[in-house]
Formats: C-alpha cells, structure tokens, sequence
C-alpha cells in the first residue's frame, strides 16, 4: 500500500528554485530532527517512517541564479542505521553501527548527522572515523571533514589526540598531521599553556 504522505514522491526529485520551481507539495509535510537545517538534511515520513534527503545546491552563474534543491529516498537498509546515529544508539557495536553508515549513508548526510550527534556518542564514533583517515582517497577526505567539523565538540581534542598518538606511525597525510596539531593547540589553549 502507498503511503498517503510521501507516496506521490519519487525517489530522487529536484526543483530548479532559482527559476520559481518548488518541491512537490508532500515534500514540505517530511519532518527534519533538527531545528535548523543546513545544506543537507534528513526528513522523516511522519506516515510511514522512510527517511529522505533533502540537499540545497546553490549555484550563481553569469546566467543568472540556478539555485536547486533535491529530495531523495533513502533506502529502507539505511534507516535502522540512521535512526540508531540519529538516536545515539550505538551498543553493544558503535564500530558495527558505523560500517553500516559508512556502506548505506551519503558521505555528505553522514556528516550532518556527525554535526547534530550528542557529545557522547560522538566520542563513542570518533574512532570509526579515525580509521577511515588511513584509507586514502575519498574515505580520508570525508573522515577529515567530519572530524575537522566536529573537533571543538566537548571532548573531541582530548579523544583525537589520543586516538591519532595510538595510531600506526606515520600519519597518513598532511591534512592528518595538520588536525593533530590542531586538536593539539586546542588542548593547549584549554589546558592555559
């Protein structure tokens, strides 16, 4: 049976809001678990539970302003992983729960959800994050920018530190040895040094 909230969306919808279009009208009945929402957010069915993402791409060019927006259906493989980040359920296996966000979840709404988590559960998520910085390429380069974002969080210079010091020798990257000295700073600042 089709949902009567979310029903008529598809799965992947984009409006042109710089030339007057709009998302489809269901879209405005989906919920955001956030009271402000950035250049990514994730929206609820409040009928049926599927999770959506909704992304703000705002382009200026000399031909004029091509601001869009797009909505996506996330698969229904996600939303359990989703709602456990969103929820800050990570036991008995924060690293189990985070392989799942890593393979289901775009890099950019898994970033969000970084951002909105509670201190705790960030601390308890910021070692998945770690190891993603060893993996190279794209994976470094998103980990980077999560824990960059995240890294004036109470507690996250301490946990980084002490998570990229316990890390193989060397560091990956320069942009790895760069945050270190960042969390490391940050520290020094708090501590009065």
């Amino acid at each position: 049976m089709t949902c009567a909230t979310c029903g008529e969306l598809p799965d992947d919808v984009w409006a042109n809001t710089g030339r007057d279009q709009h998302l489809p009208d269901a879209s405005r009945k989906l919920k955001s678990p956030w009271p402000h929402a950035s250049g990514v957010d994730v929206r609820l069915c409040p009928g049926c539970g599927a999770w959506f993402v909704w992304r703000d791409h705002p382009q200026y060019y000399g031909s004029g302003n091509l601001d869009e927006e797009q909505l996506t259906r996330l698969a229904p493989r996600a939303w359990r992983t989703l709602e456990r980040l969103l929820h800050g359920d990570l036991e008995p296996d924060a690293a189990g729960v985070m392989r799942e966000a890593f393979t289901h979840l775009p890099a950019d709404l898994l970033r969000e959800v970084a951002r909105n988590m509670g201190d705790e559960a960030r601390l308890r998520v910021a070692p998945s994050f770690v190891e993603r910085l060893f993996l190279g390429g794209q994976a470094e380069e998103d980990a980077a920018a999560v824990l960059f974002d995240t890294r004036w969080r109470p507690g996250m210079d301490e946990r980084l530190v002490e998570l990229l010091e316990a890390a193989p020798s060397p560091l990956p990257s320069k942009r790895v040895e760069y945050l270190l000295e960042q969390c490391r700073a940050g520290l020094a600042k708090k501590r009065g040094s």
